[in-house]
């Protein structure tokens, strides 16, 4: 069965009285190379961690031996005996083609020593002008008789040359469903143009599955925040033109009253007397000092000269950019923090914390948020939940929590705000609603050290809603604290272990919180479960499937000269050759049980390497340190002797 141009029709499966679980985890991770590095860091904490045992299993589950590579213990710390399927669904992994094939090195670890245990399946990007940014990765622990064992995989799925040149769409298909693992372009400059393609396109190819009767599952970084709560207060976009279209009302929210009456006003001033003037500014830790843009212009009522606009910015182009907005559209939407800032600025009126609480609280003038200018990108999801009834799971398990993030500025230290947004989605069909175990028994959100929260102990579930549980979920209650401006990162401050393996709690449902070394993103978590399959469905061999697994085209010397090497493929005993087989499931079989995982964007306040230079250090070995021939010859030797 293949994942080529047009989908193929779905398996029928046998019924079967028993169900087994399949945990899908997504994450963009902001690169394998640099999860792995903080992953051997933090070796001491992670592996303080042991899993707890549960009713169905009462004694733990055994971890992996302590000589795997960190990336494997660590997806291995996010498995569960009760889901013995897991899907990790990775982005912005930032490896290139090349680096997949290496059989030493960083790659190796990533890529290919533990393949006889998670099936790993890769879409690289391979445009020439963008190599070693983006790509996507799905890591998947199960076996052909399970549920959700991919039986094949295509890396070129949107069928445009173009779109999945990028490295960021990748289909694996599970027999019970397709999954597609997704890293949405973001919507800046040029590539506003592009993520309206991707949407279209992907789209398109969702409903070609579904016209040939497959269920979809669509997870990734959207780069997307779907409705108001999705995105933090200061970050949501206010149309002002509805705003304006009324009179002032008596009794109407204070920002509201005062928006009417100063905004044109105001914006009027910005055009008029607006000019980028450069600005000198000096870190406070460090001293040093950098040169500037920043918007200003002359304040209405007032004998200043003259008012510095919004945070300065690196690139002029910037500045005048955002002149050029009022310019073209005085009454164009506007976010949030830009409004309070030119209200405060220009017109002389700062809002109070009562102004601002009502401000903050979209659900009292809902009509006046996610302007039309926000949803080009948020109707694409309209159109994913409403006309194509996907179901939002993390929203399905908890339609009324505020303040739940998974992406945060963290070179500005906004995670330890809670100011982020919504931006990673697992999406099912709605024909998979009936395999959704939605929120467990004994599961729910995170919310931080809760044993040292009373409101925690009081009432969980009421406490778990709010903006504050949110907050000390994305801090461990203060544990993680901002990295310093003075170049010394993240790793200055060292959270306590208890922090660090939190995210392994089993309890968690719909985000988990990983730490913020990590990366700049959360992971995000559904569960599903199938009837049991009757017969085994193995990894098919096509070109596409193949193509997903370039780590498995060039083999290490030692598995070139192992015995049997030449025989057959040294994963075969998992379905990696062949085709896809469908063999009557043993005794033995049925009662495998294994697990899953997660993972996160380390933006550091410090500098930071460039994702095009990822790989930079090559994993061929050096000239001086390459053995001498004789020695390479004599040892192929007396390899080939014992053979």
């Amino acid at each position: 069965m293949q994942a080529t141009s047009s989908p193929a029709a779905a398996p029928s499966d046998s019924a079967s009285a028993s169900q087994s679980g399949v945990k899908i985890i997504s994450w963009n991770v902001a690169g394998l190379k640099s999860l792995t590095q903080v992953l051997k860091r933090h070796q001491p904490e992670l592996n303080s961690y042991s899993a707890p045992a549960s009713p169905a299993s009462p004694s733990p589950p055994s971890l992996c031996p302590s000589s795997a590579p960190p990336l494997e213990k660590y997806f291995t710390h996010h498995t569960s005996p009760s889901h013995p399927t897991t899907i990790i669904a990775l982005q912005e992994v930032k490896i290139q083609l090349p680096n997949l094939k290496s059989t030493v090195g960083p790659a190796a670890d990533i890529a290919f020593k533990f393949t006889e245990t998670w099936s790993c399946f890769f879409s690289p990007c391979k445009k020439s002008d963008q190599l070693g940014f983006n790509g996507v990765a799905t890591y998947v622990k199960s076996t052909p008789s399970l549920p959700g064992s991919v039986i094949s995989a295509d890396a070129s799925p949107l069928k445009d040359p173009e779109l999945d040149s990028l490295g960021r769409c990748l289909l694996t298909d599970h027999s019970e469903f397709v999954l597609f693992n997704i890293y949405a372009p973001c919507a800046s400059g040029a590539s506003g143009g592009i993520k309206r393609r991707f949407h279209d396109r992907l789209r398109e190819r969702i409903n070609d599955y579904r016209k040939n009767g497959r269920k979809v599952v669509l997870v990734g970084d959207f780069n997307v925040s779907h409705k108001a709560v999705d995105t933090h207060p200061l970050y949501r976009s206010v149309d002002l033109k509805l705003v304006l279209s009324e009179k002032v009302k008596e009794g109407e929210d204070r920002w509201v009253a005062d928006v009417k009456k100063l905004w044109r006003e105001v914006v009027g001033r910005v055009v008029e007397t607006g000019e980028v003037v450069q600005q000198t500014t000096t870190n406070s830790k460090t001293g040093e000092k950098h040169e500037k843009w920043r918007l200003r212009c002359r304040p209405l009522g007032s004998d200043i000269s003259h008012v510095m606009l919004f945070t300065p910015e690196k690139d002029r182009d910037n500045c005048e950019n955002l002149h050029n907005q009022f310019s073209l559209s005085p009454l164009g939407p506007c976010h949030v923090d830009m409004m309070v800032d030119l209200i405060k600025n220009v017109a002389g009126i700062e809002w109070d914390e009562a102004a601002l609480t009502e401000l903050f609280d979209w659900k009292r003038n809902p009509e006046f948020f996610l302007s039309k200018h926000m949803k080009k990108f948020s109707k694409w999801m309209d159109a994913l939940t409403e006309d194509d009834g996907m179901v939002d799971t993390f929203r399905a398990m908890h339609p009324d929590a505020e303040g739940r993030f998974t992406c945060f500025n963290q070179y500005t230290n906004r995670r330890y705000e809670n100011e982020g947004a919504r931006i990673d989605y697992i999406l099912i069909d709605g024909s998979l609603k009936g395999n959704f175990a939605g929120v467990e028994e004994g599961e729910g959100l995170s919310c931080g050290n809760e044993k040292a929260i009373p409101a925690v102990v009081e009432d969980r579930g009421a406490y778990a809603d709010t903006f504050e549980a949110a907050t000390a979920a994305a801090t461990f209650s203060g544990a993680f604290v901002a990295a310093p401006f003075n170049g010394a990162g993240m790793g200055s401050s060292q959270p306590p272990a208890k922090a660090i393996v939190d995210q392994f709690e089993k309890s968690r449902s719909g985000i988990i919180y990983t730490p913020p070394m990590f990366s700049d993103h959360l992971a995000v978590v559904a569960k599903l479960y199938f009837q049991e399959r009757a017969e085994e469905r193995s990894l098919a061999s096509d070109k596409a499937t193949k193509a997903c697994q370039p780590h498995k085209t060039q083999k290490s010397l030692t598995g070139f000269f192992s015995s049997g090497a030449n025989k057959g493929s040294a994963f075969s005993s998992i379905g990696e050759a062949g085709g896809v087989s469908k063999k009557k499931r043993s005794p033995i079989a049925a009662t495998v049980g294994l697990g899953g995982s997660s993972g996160g964007k380390r933006g550091l306040p410090s500098s930071s390497q460039s994702s095009s230079n990822i790989f930079k250090s090559s994993t061929i070995p050096q000239a001086s340190k390459k053995p001498k021939k004789q020695d390479f010859f004599n040892a192929m030797k007396a390899k080939k002797s014992k053979i």
